[in-house]
């Protein structure tokens, strides 16, 4: 692994190593100091996961910041990355959203862009988030799953143990008619 990456490309890709614990300890501020650099060579993708560490600030060491959020989604969106497209409603407003990384499915998966990453978080956002008992569910689980993902994630038998069953939840949202 190249410690002093030089290009966009490989410094996003070293903070994406340092977000998922992939041949490296998870490492929060390595994984910001990366992205950060990428995104100000004009990575997209960097700009988008700049975009939502600071929308979400859910155990990523850093605290939510809106306007650097819409800043950062805004980069990207104007180089036509189309998950920051979707941070903003048609008059080119950035919709503030209430929840981050999917901690646990993207560990297991290796990516937070994963379809099924995708359909656990529209299922969060379109069913989980209108009841209270899911609100709750979510604040809990962005309370703890940073941790449990930092102490655990690059432990082989945490997939072995969460991707069945994971996989199990996704198939099931999927034939309810969430998907990505």
């Amino acid at each position: 692994m190249n410690d002093n990456p030089t290009t966009a490309k490989e410094q996003y890709e070293l903070g994406q190593k340092y977000f998922r614990g992939d041949g490296v300890p998870i490492n929060y501020k390595m994984m910001m100091h990366w992205y950060t650099k990428a995104a100000e060579q004009g990575h997209a993708g960097a700009q988008y996961m700049l975009g939502s560490c600071y929308d979400s600030g859910y155990g990523v060491g850093v605290p939510q910041d809106v306007e650097k959020a819409a800043y950062w989604y805004g980069k990207a969106a104007a180089q036509g990355d189309k998950l920051a497209q979707e941070k903003f409603d048609t008059e080119g407003r950035f919709k503030r959203t209430r929840h981050g990384f999917c901690y646990v499915a993207t560990c297991v998966y290796g990516s937070y862009d994963s379809p099924e990453v995708w359909t656990l978080r529209r299922y969060r956002d379109t069913k989980l988030s209108k009841s209270w008992f899911g609100r709750r569910f979510i604040q809990v689980y962005y309370a703890v799953s940073p941790k449990i993902v930092e102490v655990f994630g690059n432990k082989k038998w945490f997939n072995r143990l969460f991707k069945p069953i994971l996989n199990k939840l996704v198939r099931k949202l999927q034939n309810s008619g969430i998907d990505v």
